[in-house]
Formats: C-alpha cells, sequence, structure tokens
C-alpha cells in the first residue's frame, strides 16, 4: 500500500534556541531549503527569554519561517489532568 502525505512544508523542527534544535534547523534549512522548513518555538512560563531570542535569531538567519506558540496553559492543565496534582494539599 502507498501513501501519500501532504503538507505545506517538508520538515518542521521544534526549535528550543539550545545547540542540537539549532543544528537540526540549519542543516534542514541548508538541505531542503528554507521555504521546505518550519520552525516551531514552543516556550512555556519558566523558559529562558533567551532562548526564544536565540531560536528567533537563527530563524531569520536561515530564513526560516517559525511559529511561536506558549503552551503554560497547556502544560499545566495536562499536569494536573494526568497526574492529578493537587497544589492547595498541605504537607
Amino acid at each position: 500500500m502507498k501513501r501519500n502525505l501532504v503538507a505545506d512544508v517538508e520538515v518542521a523542527v521544534a526549535l528550543s534556541g539550545g545547540i542540537d534544535s539549532s543544528i537540526v534547523l540549519a542543516l534542514c534549512a541548508k538541505t531542503f531549503g528554507p521555504d521546505k522548513v518550519l520552525a516551531i518555538m514552543m516556550p512555556e512560563r519558566d523558559s529562558s527569554p533567551e532562548s526564544k531570542e536565540l531560536a528567533t535569531l537563527l530563524c531569520e538567519k536561515f530564513k526560516v519561517p517559525y511559529i511561536l506558540e506558549d503552551i503554560t496553559d497547556a502544560c499545566i492543565d495536562s499536569i494536573l489532568t494526568d497526574y492529578k496534582v493537587n497544589f492547595n494539599r498541605s504537607s
């Protein structure tokens, strides 16, 4: 059976601004071309502001479009739901 996938871009990279994801983004942009790559940044409230700045600068340098999606609320909801954490519990 042959599978056909349709996407607007060939590669999506989760970009944190750290060395690993930065190298992956650079290699993908050079290999496939910046118009075939999409960077996805997903900071949350405890993320370093420098990470976002570095990731943005990298996208601009390699002319890769990016999406910035703050996931703070999603992270908190997931923790509360999945792990049934009760932050109001007294020790």
